[in-house]
């Protein structure tokens, strides 16, 4: 049988099989077409499947150091990847910590690394929670989030809170919610639950501060007359409420001592709102409303970040006694007469000064002043 050469056949009769003859190198890279054998007959391109955007090439090359021709069937592969059929990224474990890789314009690998990160791998670790600080017991975590239009990031802080304990920093005391008996009356200054009754425990009743006593409808606080007092209550040596709230006896006793910042500032003022903003179901949660009183320093500390400083209430000039001061917060300071605070007959009182006493404004969110003592009762009755 008679076979023809497909190819280029030579002055010897000999058949080459790449398209250009024996000296000339091909120049079609895209024909995708190389046949071999005896008579050229015989297609030698496997079809590969290139991947990540390789291109698939199959033709005749010519090998300038041999004077010779051979078979190229291969994938041209991009952007740095490799392998037979190009599946083998570059990047594959080139960065940590969820580093991001990619190429630079001279085809180098680079790593993009989130804030918590450094080096060429982002493989040192720069510790975030360094200076954020988790008190009783909590555990710092940090996420790092991608801004989806300009792939900048952001580390976000928080702490991870022991059970009973809440707040950025693990620093407010979880207190387990109670029934309030209380909210089923009305007092004009202070309710109180009642056990003495034999067979109804736990009933709301209203109290009424020293020199005053309860009308007949047993509500309201009204003067004394005949020179008749109320002796079943009277004052506390502290102005602190078991919930750690400074109250003054206004509008049902809703009213707390707070700063606004969570943090502090200097010469920070003090104010007194509605003790709901800073509670959840009915439990005072957040710290800034809540304070200690140390009754042999006199001093009122602020529970809020204590971790980062105490801080006492303070007044500018404790000698002057007719005039109105505004209060402030200050760096404790047991040596400073104007931190210095006693408790007498429900007020408080400058411990030095015992003429002049803290007031308020009867608003809500004003600030807390110094008068001359009057009337501004703030400390908890004790039932006789």
């Amino acid at each position: 049988m008679l076979r023809i050469c497909s190819g280029h056949v030579s002055s010897y009769g000999t058949c080459f099989c790449h398209p250009y003859g024996v000296s000339s190198p091909p120049i079609d890279f895209t024909s995708n077409v190389a046949y071999d054998g005896e008579f050229c007959e015989i297609d030698q391109c496997e079809g590969l499947v290139c991947q990540n955007g390789g291109i698939y090439r199959c033709h005749w090359w010519y090998v300038a150091e041999r004077d010779e021709y051979i078979i190229l069937d291969s994938c041209i592969c991009k952007n740095g990847f490799s392998g037979k059929h190009c599946e083998i990224d570059p990047c594959d474990d080139f960065c940590q910590n969820d580093g991001i890789c990619g190429l630079t314009g001279s085809q180098d690998l680079i790593c993009v690394c989130f804030p918590s990160y450094t080096g060429q791998h982002c493989e040192i670790n720069m510790d975030p929670c360094a200076d954020f600080a988790c008190e009783n017991g909590g555990t710092c975590k940090h996420e790092e989030i991608m801004d989806g239009i300009t792939a900048n990031f952001t580390t976000v802080l928080s702490c991870d809170c022991e059970t009973g304990f809440e707040g950025d920093h693990c620093e407010v005391i979880v207190v387990p919610p109670v029934f309030d008996h209380c909210s089923t009356i009305v007092c004009s200054h202070v309710c109180y639950i009642n056990n003495d009754e034999p067979g109804r425990p736990n009933q709301p009743a209203c109290a009424c501060p020293y020199g005053l006593t309860l009308s007949d409808d047993k509500s309201n606080c009204v003067k004394v007359t005949n020179n008749i007092i109320n002796p079943s209550v009277s004052w506390a040596t502290t102005p602190i409420q078991k919930d750690n709230t400074i109250r003054p006896y206004y509008n049902g006793g809703n009213k707390c001592l707070y700063h606004k910042m969570n943090g502090f500032t200097p010469g920070e003022k003090i104010y007194v709102g509605e003790c709901d903003v800073g509670t959840t179901n009915g439990v005072i949660w957040h710290n800034r409303y809540r304070w200690v009183y140390d009754s042999e320093t006199g001093l009122i500390t602020n529970l809020n970040r204590m971790s980062e400083g105490r801080h006492c209430i303070a007044i500018p000039d404790w000698s002057v006694t007719k005039k109105k001061q505004q209060l402030e917060l200050a760096p404790c300071d047991a040596e400073n007469l104007g931190q210095s605070w006693i408790v007498e007959n429900g007020m408080i009182k400058v411990r030095a000064n015992r003429d002049v006493c803290i007031m308020w404004n009867l608003g809500d969110k004003t600030r807390l002043w110094s008068i001359p003592c009057g009337e501004h009762v703030f400390a908890p009755m004790v039932f006789n």
